[in-house]
């Protein structure tokens, strides 16, 4: 009698729970919250980061740049001529100096939008001074491979170090602004739920 009495104690405790678990795993099944929808002001931000991604892509981000690297490693590979490679230089200079005057003229509206054309006008800068740089120390390069007459090869070297610093400190500054543009325009959008632009926007 006493096991019958157990029994029944337990299983009016095991009723008494059933209310509590079964709240507590519809709360668990409930769907998420949806997230609020991007406000005028950051639709207007990403339209700002578009045409300033746009602009650089018409001014060599698109035509300029992937020519001139896959050029870059076909010198390398000695496929083609120091001459050569240097028409890839001067072509994506060229295009460049177009596209920071097409930076320029972006009307942005927004501390953000503001900070990242800043940011990618100072990576164009940097990235026309190096192949500046670049097309000098490929002019050294070219005398030197003619054998010039009276060239002191000392000298040469020297210059030859001198722009091959210039042309990879430039770089390297170009390409660590764009890619600081990026962290903080992708981080921004991410908060906004909002997509993405292309990682290679401001390559």
């Amino acid at each position: 009698m006493k096991r019958h009495h157990l029994l029944l104690i337990l299983l009016l405790a095991v009723i008494a729970l059933l209310p509590a678990a079964t709240s507590s795993s519809g709360a668990d099944l409930a769907p998420p919250e949806p997230a609020p929808k991007p406000s005028d002001d950051d639709r207007r931000m990403r339209s700002d980061l578009v045409q300033l991604a746009d602009a650089w892509a018409a001014g060599g981000g698109r035509f300029g740049y992937p020519f001139w690297d896959k050029a870059a490693q076909r010198w390398r590979a000695h496929e083609i001529s120091a001459s050569l490679f240097r028409e890839y230089v001067t072509g994506y200079r060229d295009r460049l100096v177009v596209g920071c005057e097409a930076l320029d003229d972006v009307d942005v509206d927004g501390d953000l939008a503001r900070d990242v054309r800043e940011l990618v006008t100072d990576s164009c800068d940097d990235r026309i001074e190096g192949l500046r740089a670049q097309q000098r120390w490929l002019d050294e390069l070219i005398l030197r491979e003619a054998g010039r007459a009276g060239l002191d090869l000392e000298e040469s070297d020297e210059r030859l170090a001198e722009l091959d610093a210039e042309t990879q400190d430039r770089f390297t500054k170009s390409f660590r602004a764009t890619r600081l543009a990026m962290d903080q325009l992708q981080a921004a959008l991410d908060e906004q739920g909002m997509d993405r632009l292309p990682e290679d926007a401001f390559i």
